[in-house]
């Protein structure tokens, strides 16, 4: 059926702009979130008349796009709409007016402009691209109202923030077929990516067809590369939806693929062997950087090369070439010296400079990792940051492009939301306004050294959502809690989309138990995480390329569902101490608990699962604590304390990685359990105090570690210690901090400590100061105390080598009401609040893990001599 649909003027649509707002609806799941929008009362209600049609410009890219569009709507409602193909039609409910074709270029306008109410939906592009970039966002508006599919009703006006925002996939370690690179370019698109970085050489093969050099697939690849077309086939692939294709061949080092089949071309001399790596890490082999063969073979390779890939970019990597076979081979010290090279690092700066001037004459733009970036380099060189933030400040600030992929590390399998408050122009980041320009953007980067075909879906998706929304959303959209509200639906629309990181899960689930039972594993699943960073796989050799990496730590994935579901449910309960919560919160843990039962019996039919029986049996063990914490009123002064200490100690033993994975739920449960029946002990201090931020009179106190509120990955420690005499209650912490910073308000890091006294709650503050000095003084707060400061290091600047700081509290027992003696109990809650500017990350250190700064049911204090 046809709607009346009139056309808005953009008058209107300006006036409406200026009322658009960044809050976010947790009721519209869609990432990225756009820069500007408004909801609208009236939705509008599909049906199987529903049409789409073009007014004016229309290409086959953008027909096929659209033609696709509708059918995964179709899918998504099982509608069976009637339309077939999209084409022109002036009168469809969906109109998409585009003025012309977007060119496959960095900095393409990939803006629209949406209007959705109950009459129609209307959509507005410079170029196809940004119509497709629309056609994204409507289907993340699709819900349900009145038992009715509906596009939500709103007006959109979008731009992404960065022209780059990549995916980075390394094919060499594992090689990944095209049906693999192709439906992970269907899931850049969803969430509007716009870059595919294919890495397609490193020490473990070369895996794409040389007509000029076949040897490269004879001996570099065992067999696994892609053709010609296969390439031309991808890059097409990628096109027809608005994504760049940029090949990656890795020069001058993780040279092994390149030296197996090129021997002559290495710097390790004759008597070297040169062969494909099968473990992971960094290896010497290198191109020799004399040898004028090297720039024949390479300028002859990526001449071939660059017919294939047509994008002005083009990587030569240049990363993590340590120069040990340069600095052992006579000739190449000789050419140092002749040429005044004091150092690889300037041989390198040599090669690059050679390759690039090839490049150039191509057409082509050199990038390289940060590691290319030295005082010669040529400015038309694009710098890729994996070191950190420093390279790419220093690379803006001296005029090269460049781009962040430190913090957006995937395969490290860190959480979203340790992506997603990365950003590459930080707030605190004191940057020149040409050198903002100068930063193009990010990429998400998928090493590959411990997936396969079946797992990598796993690895990218969802988390790589959340780093495409900080590509392209407002900077100031960066509510973790709630984009993992979002995250969850949209790893959903990414499943009905082709992914694999949910279907191949249970495969893979019912391949280990060898039945169609997988129910207990699976909630074994969801609440363990594979060791992250570097530590599953220690010295590169524990795992091989050519294992199945089918076992439990390749089911699990990053933010296991169930475990932040518990998580958030403790940090409600720890708020409201609701009865429903707690109920909850122990169907939890009574499932957990019986689950080992279940375990075992799955295990009698399933040799393969014996590996995780100790995660099940830890598992028991922690709900079983859990719900004594709760549920045991039994559990009364000393026997609670004693009960308590055998608890943590059991806890800390649960924490260690078992089948390569950690679980979840333990931290979460330890802070459960130091809320329900934690107490510490405070000794007596021997002798006077000072509160000056020395520490001096604290040599042999015990100190505490207080832990990042469910947070892992940070370097930075906390740790507290405790005294009191007859006059004051004293607080020390000693803080690790790399970035100290203060904030435009006068504010900085704080300690926070919350006393709660005969039911009052009293909240003392300590606030770094603005300047490496002591701080000494009285705070004006309805309960007098005094604190001080040492910092250690340099506040705000952020090139330094900060070391962190010290403070002292002390707070008179008089203004507290209490007479102080052994055995005197006060109730606290021990919170500090550390900042990182330059990264915009907040940290919370909380004794209990509950990740509040003021809370009333933190840990009794109990008085000792």
């Amino acid at each position: 059926m046809q709607r009346y649909f009139p056309v808005l003027s953009t008058v209107l649509f300006f006036f409406a702009s200026l009322f658009a707002v960044h809050a976010q609806d947790t009721s519209i799941n869609w990432m990225p979130v756009p820069q500007q929008w408004t909801k609208t009362e009236s939705d509008f209600v599909l049906d199987r008349d529903f049409t789409v049609g073009f007014v004016g410009f229309s290409n086959d890219r953008l027909e096929r796009y659209s033609t696709a569009f509708l059918r995964r709507l179709d899918r998504r409602t099982g509608l069976f709409f009637r339309q077939e193909r999209v084409g022109t039609n002036e009168l469809a409910d969906l109109r998409i007016i585009v003025e012309r074709a977007g060119e496959l270029v960095l900095g393409e306008d990939e803006s629209y402009q949406l209007e959705v109410d109950l009459r129609g939906i209307s959509l507005r592009a410079q170029t196809d691209f940004g119509a497709m970039r629309g056609l994204e966002t409507l289907l993340q508006l699709l819900t349900t109202a009145n038992d009715q599919y509906v596009i939500q009703g709103m007006t959109v006006n979008d731009a992404p923030r960065f022209p780059w925002r990549g995916l980075m996939i390394d094919v060499s370690r594992h090689f990944q077929p095209v049906e693999v690179i192709k439906r992970n370019i269907d899931g850049m698109a969803a969430v509007k990516m716009n870059v595919l970085h294919l890495h397609l050489v490193d020490d473990h093969g070369f895996r794409v067809e040389s007509k000029r050099f076949p040897e490269l697939n004879d001996k570099a690849s065992k067999g696994e590369f892609f053709t010609q077309n296969q390439v031309r086939e991808l890059v097409q692939y990628a096109a027809d939806r608005g994504i760049r294709v940029v090949p990656e061949f890795d020069v001058p080092g993780h040279a092994s693929a390149f030296l197996t089949a090129f021997p002559h071309l290495g710097s390790a001399g004759d008597d070297y062997t040169y062969e494909l790596q099968t473990a992971s890490g960094i290896f010497d082999p290198t191109f020799d950087p004399t040898n004028e063969a090297t720039y024949e073979t390479l300028n002859d390779l990526f001449t071939e090369m660059s017919t294939l890939f047509p994008d002005e970019y083009f990587h030569i990597g240049g990363d993590e070439n340590e120069g040990k076979h340069w600095l052992s081979n006579e000739k190449i010290l000789q050419f140092m010296k002749d040429n005044g090279y004091e150092n690889q690092h300037e041989l390198q700066n040599y090669f690059v400079t050679r390759i690039q001037k090839h490049l150039t004459s191509l057409g082509k733009k050199t990038m390289g990792w940060d590691e290319i970036l030295t005082k010669d380099l040529p400015k038309d060189a694009i710098i890729h940051s994996w070191r950190g933030i420093y390279s790419l400040k220093e690379a803006s600030t001296n005029g090269y492009k460049c781009l962040l992929s430190n913090g957006y590390y995937i395969d490290l399998m860190k959480r979203a939301s340790d992506h997603y408050l990365i950003d590459p122009i930080p707030a605190g980041m004191d940057l020149p306004e040409q050198a903002r320009a100068n930063i193009m953007g990010g990429e998400a980067t998928m090493w590959s050294e411990l997936v396969v075909a079946q797992t990598i879906d796993s690895r990218i998706w969802p988390r790589v959502a959340a780093i495409a929304e900080r590509l392209w959303s407002p900077a100031d959209v960066r509510d973790v809690d709630e984009m993992y509200q979002r995250l969850d639906q949209i790893a959903l629309q990414l499943d009905a989309l082709g992914l694999g990181h949910l279907n191949n899960q249970h495969t893979m689930m019912r391949n280990l138990t060898g039945s169609y039972e997988t129910g207990p594993l699976k909630t074994l699943v969801d609440v363990a995480e594979p060791m992250e960073i570097y530590t599953r796989n220690p010295g590169g050799n524990y795992y091989l390329t050519y294992y199945a990496f089918n076992r439990f730590a390749d089911i699990t994935t990053a933010d296991a569902r169930d475990a932040r579901i518990f998580t958030d449910l403790v940090k409600e309960y720890q708020l409201s101490e609701a009865p429903e919560v707690r109920q909850e919160l122990i169907k939890w843990l009574e499932k957990w608990r019986r689950n080992h039962r279940e375990m075992k019996r799955l295990r009698e039919g399933s040799p393969a699962l014996e590996e995780v029986m100790e995660l099940s049996q830890k598992l028991s063990v922690v709900a079983g604590i859990g719900l004594d914490a709760l549920t045991n009123e039994a559990l009364q002064g000393e026997e609670r304390q004693e009960w308590w200490k055998w608890a943590e100690k059991r806890l800390d033993a649960a924490a260690e990685q078992t089948a390569r994975t950690e679980l979840q739920v333990v931290e979460p449960v330890r802070s459960l359990i130091r809320m329900e029946v934690g107490a510490l002990s405070v000794e007596e201090s021997v002798g006077e105090i000072k509160v000056d931020g020395r520490l001096g009179e604290w040599e042999n106190a015990t100190w505490q570690m207080m832990q990042p509120v469910y947070t892992r990955g940070w370097t930075d420690t906390c740790q507290f210690s405790m005294r009191w005499d007859e006059r004051k209650l004293y607080l020390a912490t000693k803080v690790t901090n790399r970035h100290l910073t203060k904030g435009a308000n006068g504010e900085g890091d704080e300690v926070i400590v919350s006393l709660l006294i005969n039911e009052k709650e009293y909240r003392l503050r300590a606030i770094m100061p603005g300047k490496r000095s002591y701080s000494n003084q009285k705070v004006k707060s309805p309960l007098p105390y005094q604190y001080a400061v040492r910092v250690n290091g340099t506040v705000n600047n952020n090139e330094d080598q900060d070391k962190g700081y010290q403070v002292e509290l002390g707070v008179e027992w008089k203004a507290l009401g209490v007479d102080p003696g052994a055995g005197t109990a006060v109730r606290a809650n021990l919170t500090i609040v550390d900042e990182d500017q330059l990264h915009m990350e907040q940290r919370r250190f909380d004794y209990i893990g509950l990740g509040t700064v003021a809370h009333p049911g933190g840990v009794k204090l109990l008085l000792t001599k």
